[in-house]
């Protein structure tokens, strides 16, 4: 076997990881990728350099293993989940175990680090599955597709606007490409349930989240008097098509509300509430916020036979006290509060 090295992501890998990932995942121009890369890695402000690895044969940079670093907070203390983000080896180095080796290597690597206690992947399917299922990660939960229609998904609109408001007097909607983190990060924060393992979506997670220099985000919120009282993101994924990537309220008639408004000025083929949330209360009671599961529909096509959320202890032998954080089992799918994480979109 290939006497390879394997460590840690240096400044001076910067181009050349830049390059491994333009060819085999990142496929828009350079200038984008740079951006997308500093967001993603860089500007990450859990770790203080990008918390990525790489393999090189001599010189070369040959493979690469990033993750993108996410406060947990359980039982109001804060630990860390490196989600895994982008994997990529070159093309003249594939089928020599690399994919394996350099994931073994991050791991004894994250595993010096008490604070970071677990490693969540829910975007990977096909051999990339099996390979994370032989690797320790395990099945968490099934992923679970909600859409959401009105009349108004038949009337496409030429343009739309960056901002909307109407005052119904008792309350204000909003709509904005402007992310308010300062108020978000309050009632989220003010909101967030302590029993289960959430997301610590202060402001500066906030900021950061909604910094994506690659995603088109509107943002909703529902004031009463000058307090947000709920607030609910979406993402533009495709021509009219959105995704929910995040929502926090204080009454359950604030975001059906907010959902109202969203078909309203939008104008969206369909809204897609895609979730891993046990918790989520769209995904306990869809129809209340007009949301329909078609998955009899779907489980037929390709594209939304999505594999299942992972996820994995950073210790390179687990053990089962491993499992247990603050005396929660992080196996169980009930102690998470979750909404859309994947590896752009955490």
């Amino acid at each position: 076997m290939a006497d390879f090295i394997f460590r840690k992501y240096k400044q001076e890998d910067k181009e050349q990881v830049l390059a491994l990932l333009g060819n085999a995942l990142w496929h828009f121009p350079y200038e984008e990728r740079l951006a997308y890369f500093n967001w993603k890695y860089e500007q990450n402000p859990y770790t203080e350099s990008p918390l990525g690895f790489v393999c090189v044969d001599g010189d070369k940079v040959i493979a690469f293993r990033g993750y993108m670093l996410q406060p947990i907070s359980i039982k109001d203390k804060v630990y860390y989940n490196a989600a895994l983000a982008d994997t990529v080896t070159d093309s003249s180095y594939r089928r020599m175990g690399l994919f394996s080796r350099i994931t073994k290597y991050s791991i004894e690597e994250l595993e010096k680090d008490a604070s970071i206690i677990a490693s969540t992947n829910s975007s990977s399917g096909g051999p990339t599955l099996n390979g994370y299922l032989k690797l320790g990660w395990q099945p968490l939960v099934e992923r679970k597709n909600l859409f959401s229609f009105s009349w108004h998904s038949l009337f496409p609109k030429k343009e739309i606007a960056t901002e909307c408001s109407t005052d119904k007097g008792t309350y204000r909607i909003c709509m904005s490409a402007d992310c308010r983190a300062v108020e978000m990060g309050q009632l989220t924060q003010n909101k967030i349930s302590r029993q289960y393992f959430s997301v610590h979506a202060d402001e500066e997670y906030i900021k950061w989240r909604f910094a994506n220099p690659h995603a088109e985000y509107r943002f909703f919120y529902y004031y009463e008097k000058e307090h947000l009282c709920a607030y609910a993101v979406v993402k533009l994924v495709g021509n009219r098509k959105y995704d929910v990537v995040g929502f926090q309220f204080e009454e359950e008639k604030e975001l059906c509300r907010l959902v109202n408004y969203m078909h309203r000025w939008l104008h969206p083929l369909f809204i897609l509430h895609w979730t891993v949330n046990q918790n989520a209360v769209i995904n306990k009671s869809p129809w209340k916020y007009n949301f329909i599961s078609l998955q009899f529909l779907l489980k037929r096509i390709a594209r939304f036979n999505v594999p299942p959320f992972l996820i994995r202890t950073t210790k390179s032998q687990q053990q089962e006290q491993d499992w247990f954080v603050e005396g929660v089992d992080m196996r169980g799918n009930m102690n998470w509060d979750l909404h859309k994480i994947v590896a752009d979109e955490i």
